[in-house]
This record gives C-alpha cells, sequence and structure tokens, in this order.
C-alpha cells in the first residue's frame, strides 16, 4: 500500500510541476525562435507530405511536444539529420518515444501489483525507481536505435557515392557535361541511394539551384561530410568541365580508401575480440580443470 501512496503522490507532483511549467510566463528569445523555425523548415524539406488533410492526432501531439522541447533550447539536431537519413518525421518518433517511456514507468507497477496478489512483498518503492529507470532507458534506446539505423544507412550511401561519381566523370568523358550526366548516371544504379541523387540531382534544376549544391545541402540535412565536401570542391573549380571530372574521380578514389581503410579497421577490431574470446574460453576450460583439484587440496 505504500508504494501506490508513494507512486501516487509522485504523478500528483509531476501533473502540478507540469501545469506550473506550462502556466508559467517565459521571457520569448526571438533569436533561437527564428533558428528552431530554420531547422523546423529544414526539416520539414526532408519529407515527402502524405496528403492535405486534416494532421492526424499523433502529427498534432509530435508537433506539440517539439515546440515544447524547443522553447526549452532543446533543439534535437543530430535527432534531426538522422530521421532525415532514415526518412522518417520528428512528430511520429517523438509520440513513439513517449509511448514507450510511459510503457517503461507502468510496467514495474504491474509487476509490484502482481507480486503482491501472488503474497511476494518487495519494496514499496521499488516500482517508482524501477519505472523511472526504466521510463529514462527507454528514452536512450529509441535515441540509439534510431543512430544505429541511420549511420547504417549513410554508410550506404558513402558506398554508392563512389560508384556514382565515378559514372559521372566516364559520362562527362564522353562528351556530355555535368547537368545531363548527373541525373543519367544516378538512373544507371538500382536502390534507393541511387533514387535519393537522381531526386536531388533533378529537385535541383527544378529549384533553380545547382546540382553541386544541391548535393552539399543534402549531406548538411543528413550529416554526410562527404557531400558537404564534395560541393565545396567542386564549386571551386566552378564549370571548367575538365578540372570538374578531375575532381569527381579524385573524390571517388578517396571515398574508396577510405572505405578500405574502415574494413581493415573493423577486421582488426573483429579479430581481437576472436582472440579474447578465445583466452576467456581456455581460462575457463583452465579454471574448470583444476578446480576440484584445488578444492581437495584445501579440504586436506
Amino acid at each position: 500500500m505504500n508504494g501506490w501512496v508513494l507512486l501516487m503522490g509522485a504523478g500528483i507532483g509531476l501533473g502540478v510541476a507540469r501545469i506550473v511549467w506550462l502556466l508559467a510566463p517565459r521571457r520569448v528569445d526571438m533569436v533561437g525562435a527564428a533558428q528552431r523555425w530554420e531547422s523546423a523548415h529544414e526539416t520539414a524539406t526532408v519529407h515527402v507530405p502524405g496528403g492535405l488533410g486534416r494532421p492526424t492526432l499523433q502529427t498534432r501531439l509530435g508537433r506539440m511536444l517539439a515546440v515544447r522541447l524547443g522553447r526549452h533550447g532543446i533543439q534535437m539536431q543530430q535527432i534531426r539529420q538522422d530521421l532525415a537519413m532514415v526518412n522518417r518525421d520528428l512528430e511520429s518518433f517523438l509520440v513513439t518515444t513517449v509511448l514507450k517511456s510511459l510503457a517503461g514507468l507502468v510496467l514495474p507497477s504491474v509487476l509490484y501489483a502482481f507480486l503482491t496478489s501472488a503474497g511476494a512483498s518487495p519494496p514499496p518503492s521499488s516500482p517508482l525507481i524501477f519505472g523511472l529507470i526504466l521510463a529514462v532507458g527507454m528514452v536512450f534506446l529509441s535515441i540509439e536505435q534510431l543512430h544505429r539505423e541511420a549511420n547504417d544507412r549513410r554508410d550506404e550511401l558513402r558506398r554508392t557515392l563512389s560508384t556514382y561519381l565515378d559514372l559521372v566523370a566516364m559520362a562527362m568523358a564522353g562528351g556530355r557535361g555535368h547537368p545531363e550526366a548527373l541525373p543519367m548516371a544516378a538512373q544507371i544504379g538500382s536502390g534507393w541511394t541511387f533514387e535519393l541523387l537522381e531526386d536531388t540531382v533533378v529537385g535541383a534544376r527544378d529549384a533553380g539551384t545547382t546540382p553541386w549544391a544541391a548535393l552539399g545541402e543534402l549531406g548538411r540535412r543528413c550529416d554526410i561530410s562527404e557531400l558537404r565536401d564534395l560541393a565545396v570542391a567542386v564549386s571551386l573549380v566552378a564549370d571548367n568541365g575538365a578540372r570538374v571530372r578531375e575532381t569527381l574521380m579524385a573524390r571517388a578514389e578517396s571515398l574508396r580508401q577510405s572505405r578500405i581503410t574502415a574494413a581493415q579497421e573493423d577486421a582488426k577490431k573483429r579479430s581481437d575480440s576472436i582472440e579474447w574470446n578465445q583466452l576467456v574460453i581456455a581460462g575457463g576450460f583452465v579454471l574448470w580443470l583444476f578446480y576440484p583439484t584445488v578444492v581437495n587440496l584445501f579440504n586436506q
């Protein structure tokens, strides 16, 4: 009973604090508000709208959470970039994370009630303590899963980018200009990476900007430094076709070398891990082999 009283008291306290937080007047930071508007605008350009109807309840709740977090200086820049990489919207991610956190908060109370009804007597404060730990853990778990998925897609896009740049350079060597070679090279490949590159360069033409600037913007939104560096490097050589082709070939070679280095480092880590596992297994076997002898020696 004391545990439920503590839990109800904590819930009432959190509710009162939430009401005070919502009703308390705040000083508006104009610079921060402008930055939040810019971040929201950039994120909105990544995703294709699902329709022109009324927003769903999930979307409205997600927007409210994003606005509240933004007013308190929580911009979630890395999360926005990861969501842009996996083509998900911030609103649904926030709502899903909150629901997972609430599930983690309630689960220990359910287990406490079940154990109490079964005759056990766990500590009264355990539902609150473990509920808070699980709630915070679910938030970090959601963020970590998103970051891991986004990094996997970034690696896949980097692998595609080196091939794509080679195709563009080959098309330019055949006498085509880069405005024609960029979309044509993207149409040769298959998969979401080539489709993303094609949509980016074609969309740049429709938006009245250069394909290199559009690729650099994609790299900034999705946190891909290779695309940002490519945009800067090509902008330095302007419209010189030969220089552009040389720059593309050099960038493609640099990407391949980076991939080879990363693969070698990953292989080395896996090899070291295997060696440590072998040592642990060998140590366990030696301990199991000599344990009876040592026990008998001390019992004599």
